[in-house]
């Protein structure tokens, strides 16, 4: 493939088996990339220097830092953190070394193994290395939200305890809690709260609930809400879903909600596998064990998830659907507005004169773009591929730098359908739910014998 006048080989460069992958950042020899990477080589060694030894106070080290090297305390303990990593994690600190990582994707790397145990280091940096490794030659490394879900996935699988805390939403103002504690100093709602007595920590996320209500302005009250991830994205979904079928904002949408106003019906879409215990939202968000039970509890259908496709140019809702859960945003290069806010795209462009001839509207030739960069591909500034296992492969015209943007979804697996998984998958579901009528029919038998013989059993007058 020919774009201006640069030869791309797109076979060499999505090989599965290829050996040495590089993210985009490391491929790209224009100046500004070349710098870059030398101010992230350079970061990892001055964060090796600013690792302490273990008896070190942990003031004055950071302290000490502050002044020598002119860093404001939260970059000092930034770097202390990233250089235990390192000291802890060799191999990883190697693969640092290309200089691939900015220094906010660092800063939430480096807590990520503070729960690990010495037994699991060696797994858990393998691990890291495995996230923070492209599946594809010239793949675009994800933002730090999408870094870290990944992170946490990985480290949940090596230790359920170990998982990191979720460092990447930002710290809410602060909030007068007069109403709730009885006072009227301002008090923020990161404080840590221990969990009560008989609660499995293990689901702590499920208590971070908290609303605050601040009337300090005579104009206006400002009232904040704290809620778990899942939740959070179940409140929204239901908000905006209020706003466009009332055609309001969203400080109007909540206030038909709390006035009942507003009569809507959600469907949250949620994507667990037969034999796993972890479910996912549309979102992204892999939820806790309490959190699970309590949202597969609601469930009301269940769907196999597959490619699909329609004569018709706009995808049917179960299409979208399934593209939400394979891509949790939009599929250009760095860019993270979720999903469920794009338009579909057609890859391959749809024919409404000759439909035949064009890109068919089929979950294979469909990608979720934000509009701005919807309209910079219909403008033909820059061109895209979509490989068969879902990744999307980006070249710009102008100067023929070519990207590699991997699904980050829930579902991103499921992104290349076998006839031999779809089979497995069929037969799972088939069996158990038939194991499941076949219960429930043994269970009414059970009753239905039961009530027989206690009116045999009635005493007659």
């Amino acid at each position: 493939m020919f774009v201006s006048g640069i030869l791309i080989d797109w076979g060499e460069l999505y090989e599965p088996s290829f050996r040495f992958r590089r993210w985009s950042i490391e491929t790209s020899t224009d100046t500004a990339a070349v710098a870059v990477r030398k101010m992230n080589r350079a970061m990892i060694e001055i964060a090796v220097q600013c690792a302490p030894h273990g008896t070190a106070d942990v003031v004055a080290h950071h302290a000490r830092l502050q002044a020598r090297l002119s860093l404001t305390r939260s970059r000092a303990e930034t770097y202390t953190d990233i250089g235990l990593l390192c000291a802890r994690m060799p191999r990883l600190k190697a693969h640092l070394l290309r200089g691939m990582l900015s220094f906010d994707h660092l800063r939430l790397l480096a807590r990520s193994a503070d729960g690990i145990r010495p037994d699991d280091t060696d797994a858990a940096e393998k691990a890291l290395i495995t996230v923070l490794t492209p599946r594809r030659d010239r793949q675009v490394i994800p933002g730090p939200r999408a870094m870290v879900k990944k992170i946490l996935k990985a480290v949940h699988g090596i230790d359920e305890l170990a998982r990191p805390v979720d460092r990447t939403d930002p710290e809410p103002p602060p909030v007068r809690c007069a109403e709730v504690i009885g006072t009227t100093e301002p008090v923020r709602t990161t404080d840590t709260v221990e969990p009560p007595a008989g609660i499995d920590p293990r689901n702590c996320g499920t208590l971070t609930r908290r609303v605050g209500v601040d009337t300090y302005d005579p104009c206006a009250t400002v009232i904040t809400a704290t809620l778990p991830p899942e939740e959070a994205e179940e409140l929204v979904a239901v908000l905006d879903a209020v706003c466009r079928e009332m055609s309001c904002s969203r400080a109007d949408g909540l206030l038909h909600l709390v006035r009942g106003t507003a009569d809507i019906r959600v469907t949250l879409n949620i994507y667990r596998e037969i034999t796993s215990d972890v479910v996912a939202t549309s979102g992204g968000h892999w939820l806790d064990a309490m959190a699970t039970d309590a949202f597969m509890d609601r469930v009301t259908h269940l769907r196999i998830p597959g490619h699909e496709g329609t004569d018709a140019y706009t995808p049917t809702k179960k299409m979208v659907e399934f593209l939400e859960g394979v891509y949790t945003s939009c599929t250009f290069p760095g860019c993270e507005v979720p999903a469920a806010k794009c338009d579909i795209d057609h890859v391959r462009r749809f024919d409404h004169a000759d439909p035949d001839s064009g890109g068919p509207t089929d979950t294979r030739n469909l990608q979720p773009l934000c509009r701005t960069h919807h309209l910079l591909k219909t403008l033909g500034w820059v061109d895209a591929t979509k490989a068969d296992d879902g990744a999307v492969m980006w070249s710009s015209v102008d100067d023929g730098h070519a990207y590699v943007t991997e699904p980050t979804g829930p579902l991103a697996g499921f992104a290349r359908t076998s006839f031999a998984t779809r089979a497995t998958r069929r037969y799972r579901t088939v069996r158990e739910h038939n194991e499941r009528r076949l219960a429930e029919r043994e269970a009414q038998k059970a009753v239905l014998a039961a009530a027989r013989r206690a009116r045999a059993e009635e005493v007659p007058f």
